[in-house]
Order: structure tokens, then C-alpha cells, then sequence
């Protein structure tokens, strides 16, 4: 487990990095072979009391069982989705604007936020991120009883 108190991009950027790092770590000692992009999401402050969790994942081919690890299979969903320069740029922005869209057509949010990488970045260059909200159609206002 890793603390880093505080939710701004250097502090999210640090603790992504270490976490991703560990995994990476993890899966190459017990011979795991990644095949796909890493997945990030946040629970937040208002789900979980005073700190942010964040998870970081890896899809690996199943070529045995986990024994060190928790395997967590996130379902498909519906989403409202913003590609972004990664975490460098400001999550928090990024998020605004999603909510800002998703409240002007009528969506409201199903469940945690997640972060698909398209592009690890790396030699200057910044990541490529997909933030994707869980999202479903609002249920429309009933007027006032007359």
C-alpha cells in the first residue's frame, strides 16, 4: 500500500508511477506476460472516507492462476469518454470537462471513473490517456404535483 496524501497531478502522477512500477515488478517475477494497455481508477473521498484509492492494472494472459495478486475483471460499460495527454495535464480538469458534457446531455454517472492508457508516452513525450466515466441516461425531471 502506498500513502501520498494530497490529489493533484504530481502527487496522482507519483503514485501511478510507483504503483505501476510494483505491478510490473510482480508480474515479471511470477512469469506473467502483459497483453494489453494499463487501466487506472480512483475511488474517491466521498466513496471511501478521507483518501483517495487508486488501482492500477495490467491484463495478463492467463497462463496459470494468480497467487500474489487479486484479479479484478472490470465489466464493460457505457461511458463518456475524453483522450488527454496524461496525467501531466491535470486529471481534475479533464474530469470537469466530462462532467460538464455529461450533465448537457442528460447523462448521469454509474460508477467509478477509470483511465484506459492508449500510449505509455516516455522519452519526453507525455502518456496518451482515455478517461472514461460510466455514464446512463438521466431519468427525466417529474413536475410538481398540482
Amino acid at each position: 500500500m502506498l500513502r501520498h496524501y494530497g490529489f493533484g497531478p504530481v502527487v496522482m502522477r507519483r503514485t501511478v508511477t510507483e504503483l505501476s512500477a510494483r505491478l510490473r515488478r510482480l508480474l515479471g517475477e511470477t512469469g506473467r506476460v502483459v497483453s494489453g494497455p494499463e487501466t487506472r481508477y480512483f475511488q474517491t473521498p466521498t466513496e471511501l472516507g478521507e483518501c483517495v484509492t487508486v488501482h492500477v492494472g495490467l491484463p495478463v494472459l492467463r497462463t496459470a492462476e494468480p497467487t500474489d495478486c487479486t484479479v479484478t475483471e472490470l465489466p464493460p460499460v457505457e461511458a463518456a469518454t475524453l483522450v488527454y495527454p496524461g496525467l501531466t495535464h491535470g486529471l481534475l480538469d479533464v474530469a470537469r470537462q466530462v462532467v460538464r458534457w455529461a450533465g448537457d446531455h442528460g447523462m448521469r454517472f454509474t460508477r467509478p471513473a477509470r483511465e484506459q492508457v492508449l500510449d505509455p508516452g516516455g522519452d519526453g513525450r507525455d502518456p496518451v490517456v482515455e478517461l472514461q466515466v460510466p455514464v446512463t441516461a438521466a431519468a427525466p425531471a417529474v413536475p410538481p404535483a398540482t
